[in-house]
């Protein structure tokens, strides 16, 4: 409650004491001095970098490193014994998951 009387106080406050500010083309010409070229740039350059990945990716057979890597990840995953894992390590985990989790929902609404 007495933080909204406050906020009106404050707004009350700034609507009586405004005070206007002739600009004088001064935003105008900060505008126009501002890097535009700059954005336009770096687009082209993201561009081209992103076209050389793929370039690569396809030079190389990327594709044929990444099914590899997703078969040995898969094989390591169904060898793993459950009962290998203590449960000090599984509580820990859902902990850490858990604090993530409640961490980007609180992000989030910000």
């Amino acid at each position: 409650m007495t933080d909204n009387r406050d906020d009106i106080l404050v707004k009350k406050f700034f609507e009586e004491n405004i005070k206007e500010i002739e600009d004088n083309g001064f935003s105008r010409r900060v505008m126009h001095r501002l890097p535009g070229r700059a954005s336009r740039t770096n687009r082209i350059w993201t561009l081209l970098c992103a076209m050389a990945g793929i370039a690569v990716f396809v030079i190389f057979r990327g594709w044929e490193y990444l099914t590899a890597c997703f078969y040995d990840v898969t094989a390591d995953i169904s060898t793993t014994e459950v009962q290998q894992i203590s449960p000090v390590t599984l509580g820990i985990t859902l902990v850490v998951l858990t604090v993530l989790a409640i961490n980007s929902y609180v992000l989030s609404e910000e």
